[in-house]
Order: structure tokens, then C-alpha cells, then sequence
């Protein structure tokens, strides 16, 4: 270790001028001093002088300062126990100075400072440049030594913590449970929105089980599948012999690579490709088949919630064009599909029909007409031309909910059918702007805006029994019946607004 190259010479023509001005204890105090605080601002080394009226700093467990260290420098004269004092803040011990042994202060209790005045001041200069010098290499051994027990403790110290800290830093406990957050939506598990690989089973999903999603049925073999609760899209692969009930659904129903299946299907849109089916159907659009060969029913249906499911889907009971097949795979001029306005003897196997005996009931599951949800127009089945035919525009009328109207147009059109034994020719839904009726008609005195569901009717004294049954209606000016000669007009501007609006 290298010593230090300070002297005698520069400290003293430096700092302290003439020699004869001070005796060689304060001389070499005050040289020790000044070396002790240009080292402690080298080696970052704290400050130990404390006065009587401040309170002594805050101390780590592992080093403790002698007892000696708060008393106030009053004189030199004890000038080998405030060595020894500065000695135990460079080791930093752990007891008191009082009880030590003679032999533990080593050597540097040893260094004379003390000399007779009447000495040659030469012989007294070497002797304080030796003893310095010693001091000076101690003091920087005894410093290092410090530095890397200063620097340990500081280390350690991290780790160390109070009592009064512990709540300060504490710890709070993991919550029971994580916390869920307004965008956190739980991933359903794809198992429960499928039926795939069944045979000889009776499966049913009930209200809720879906939800809105998407729906498969795969693989399945001489099976009954329920799906009573609306979906997005539902897709049927390769299934033989199965009976298969499909709730309203928001988009499309596909079937692919089916055989001798019956299906009940409410939808958006409804497509096959590669089967041979009975279809029963209730569709917003015109099916679509493809490579296939499709009997055709119109829907008679009813379970508990259907009404329900319909407005969760966005469809409406009054616009169905399930008849209005488009064959991509005509065979020549013959198209693949036969439509049947009703289910004939022979149109059901013995088969099917047991099959339609197990469900029945299930959730309230029902296919007579005056129990259905949906209706069955009668227009391609030549009414007899001498009764009357009346256009008859149900409106709905503000604050009224869509669930509510709908609900209202069925409970109307259900007791002109089923009590009055009225005929429904033709339904059509759609929504006109305002004063959009008026530029269409052609007639200031028409300013409805808002839904209209217009339904042709025919039958023995219609007028007068939809007169009739109009007024028991709570809501006012919700059924409008079109006069005789304003008929034609009315159906060939309305209808045309509503296959527009159907078409987009």
C-alpha cells in the first residue's frame, strides 16, 4: 500500500506557519486533524464530533460508537485517549473502551507526541515527521479496513428492519380472488356449443345454455338435438337419421353432407349442399340449396321463450320467405326441391314421426298451428276469389318497445285466425322515415313514421269483424284498415318498400 506523500515541510509552510508558534502537541494535533478530515471527505467516511446539545445520530444495530464519542473536545491534554477514541471509530467495536486490556490498543496508543521543549528543534522536526508518518500509514491501513466493514454494514443494513417499520413496508395479503376488470369477459368453453359424435340420444340445450353464440352439430346418428335458445350461426355436418330443432338464429344455418334428416329450422339465412332432407323452415331470406334434394314445410312451431329469442336474434314473425327457394344445382329444368304448403300422409316416415313423439312437450315444445308462434300464409293455396280481400296496416306507435308491438300483432292476428277463422294471405315488416308514406302514397292526409306490419286478410265478413276486433286494441290508432279501392295502391307501393328493405 502506497503511504502518503504529504510532509512535515508543506503542512506546516502551508497551513501552519512558523513552528515557534505552536509546541509540538498542538502542532501535531492539529496536523493529525487536518489529515483526518481530508481523508473523511476522500473516503466519504460520516462525521463522529457531536456536541453536548445535539442528540447523537441514529445508529444501525451492528455499530455501535464508544460511550466517549459524545463528550466535547475540552482539551489536549489527554491526548492518547482521544487517539485511542479515533482509533475505535476507524474499527468500530462493538463494547466500550472501559475493562480493555493494556495489550488491545496496539500500537497506536504507542506514538509519542509529547517531547522536551529544550530538544534541538531539528531533532524534534524528524521525530514529528516520523511519528506522522507512522500515524498517517496506520490511519489509512485502519481506514481501509473501515471502509469495507462501513461498506458490509451499509449492505446488511438493507436487509434489517425496524419495528417501527414493519407497517411502514408490510405486506398486503393476495386477495381471495382476482380482481375483474369491466373489458375481463370469461372465454366460454367450445364444449358446451356443440353436439358431435352422439348416436341413439335425445340432447337439449335450454334458455341461456347459448346465448347468441355459434352452435355445431357433427358426427351425430339416429339422434333427437334441441337447440330451444337463440345462436349466432349453427352448422350441421355429416348426421343421419337425426331429428334436429333449431331456435331462432341470427345468421345462417348450414348443413352439409346430411342424410335422411328432419329439420326445424327458425333463421336469417338457410343453405345445403350434398343432403337429402325434410326442411321445415322460417327464413328472412330465400334459402339456398345446392347439390341437394329438399322437401320444404312451412314453420308451425312454438316452445317457453320463443317469442324471446326471436327479438335476442333480430328476427321478425311477420317476414318469412321460406318458400322462395333458389336451386345453384338444378337437375336441367327440374329443380332439386319440392315445396308443401302442408305435411301430407306420406311426407313424414313412421321413423320421424317417433321421433317427433319423444321430444314432444320438452320446454313446452309444440306444432299445432293454433299453439304456433309463427304463422302460415295462405296466398298460394287459390283462395276462394269471392271473399273479400282487406289490407289491414298495424303501426306502432311511440314509446312502445319492439318486444311489446310484436307480442301485441301476434295476440291480434291469432284471434282473427283461430276465433274468427279469418285467412292470412300476406305479412310483410318494415320501417318508413318520416313523410316517407307521404311521397310513396301519395296522400298528405298518411303521416305515419315509425314500424308497420301490413297483413292481408280474407274471410266471411272481414270488414266487420276486423272493425270489431280493432277497437278492443288499448292503443289507439294502431290498426288502420285500408279502403276498398285504395287496396291495390297500398299493396303495390308498400310491398315493393318492403322487399327492398328485406333485400339489403
Amino acid at each position: 500500500m502506497a503511504t502518503p506523500s504529504t510532509s512535515y515541510d508543506s503542512i506546516s509552510s502551508k497551513h501552519y506557519g512558523n513552528l515557534s508558534n505552536h509546541t509540538e502537541s498542538t502542532l501535531a494535533i492539529k496536523i493529525i486533524e487536518d489529515f483526518e478530515e481530508s481523508n473523511r471527505t476522500q473516503f466519504n467516511i460520516p462525521s463522529t464530533q457531536a456536541s453536548g446539545s445535539q442528540e447523537p445520530p441514529e445508529t444501525v444495530e451492528t455499530f455501535q460508537l464508544d460511550d466517549c464519542f459524545a463528550e466535547p473536545l475540552e482539551s489536549y491534554d489527554k491526548l492518547d485517549g482521544r487517539l485511542y477514541t479515533f482509533y475505535e471509530f476507524l474499527k468500530a467495536p462493538e463494547s466500550p473502551r472501559e475493562g480493555r486490556k493494556e495489550s488491545q490498543l496496539n500500537e497506536f496508543d504507542n506514538i509519542p507526541l509529547e517531547s522536551d521543549r529544550n530538544q534541538d528543534p531539528q531533532d524534534t522536526k524528524n521525530r514529528i515527521n516520523q511519528n506522522l508518518h507512522a500515524s498517517q500509514s496506520l490511519a489509512l491501513r485502519h481506514r481501509e479496513e473501515y471502509h469495507e466493514s462501513f461498506i458490509m454494514t451499509r449492505f446488511f443494513c438493507c436487509f434489517h428492519v425496524g419495528e417501527h417499520r414493519d407497517e411502514q413496508y408490510k405486506v398486503a395479503e393476495p386477495c381471495p380472488e382476482p380482481q375483474k376488470y369491466s373489458w375481463d369477459k370469461e372465454r366460454p368453453d367450445p364444449k358446451n356449443f356443440m353436439f358431435t359424435n352422439l348416436e341413439n340420444e335425445v340432447r337439449v340445450k335450454k334458455d341461456g345454455d347459448i346465448s347468441g353464440q355459434q352452435f355445431i352439430i357433427e358426427n351425430c346418428k339416429n339422434c333427437c338435438l334441441l337447440v330451444l335458445d337463440h345462436s349466432a350461426s349453427v352448422t350441421v355436418d355429416d348426421c343421419t337419421d337425426c331429428l334436429i330443432i333449431i331456435g331462432p338464429c341470427k345468421g345462417s344455418v348450414f348443413i352439409r353432407d346430411c342424410k335422411s334428416c328432419l329439420v326445424y329450422a327458425i333463421c336469417q339465412q338457410f343453405r345445403t349442399r350434398d343432403c337429402e332432407l325434410g326442411v321445415f323452415l322460417f327464413c328472412s331470406t330465400a334459402p339456398i340449396i345446392e347439390e341437394s334434394t329438399v322437401e320444404f314445410f312451412p314453420l308451425r312451431l312454438y316452445y317457453n321463450k320463443i317469442g324471446e329469442h326471436m327479438n335476442s336474434a333480430g328476427l321478425s314473425p311477420f317476414t318469412n320467405l321460406w318458400s322462395r327457394v333458389h336451386d345453384f344445382t338444378p337437375n336441367g329444368r327440374q329443380p332439386r326441391f319440392i315445396l308443401y304448403k302442408e305435411p301430407t300422409p306420406g311426407s313424414l316416415s313412421d321413423f320421424q314421426k317417433s321421433k317427433i313423439s319423444k321430444i314432444f312437450g320438452i320446454e313446452g315444445l309444440s306444432f299445432h298451428e293454433d299453439e304456433s308462434f309463427l304463422f302460415v300464409t295462405e296466398a298460394d293455396r287459390n283462395p276462394d276469389p269471392s271473399m273479400e280481400r282487406v289490407l289491414v296496416l298495424f303501426k306502432m306507435v311511440e314509446n312502445t318497445s319492439i318486444e311489446k308491438f310484436y307480442a301485441e300483432a301476434v295476440l291480434f292476428l291469432r284471434d282473427l285466425t283461430t276465433k274468427h277463422h279469418l285467412k292470412l294471405l300476406t305479412t310483410n315488416d318494415f320501417v318508413v322515415q318520416k313523410g316517407e308514406l307521404q311521397t310513396i302514397l301519395q296522400s298528405k292526409s298518411v303521416k305515419h313514421s315509425g314500424r308497420i306490419i301490413t297483413m292481408e286478410i280474407t274471410g266471411r265478413d272481414v270488414r266487420a269483424i276486423l272493425s270489431s276486433t280493432a277497437k278492443q286494441l288499448s292503443a289507439k290508432d294502431v290498426v288502420e284498415i285500408v279502403a276498398a279501392d285504395k287496396t291495390s295502391k297500398y299493396k303495390e307501393k308498400l310491398y315493393r318498400l318492403a322487399e327492398v328493405q328485406n333485400s339489403v
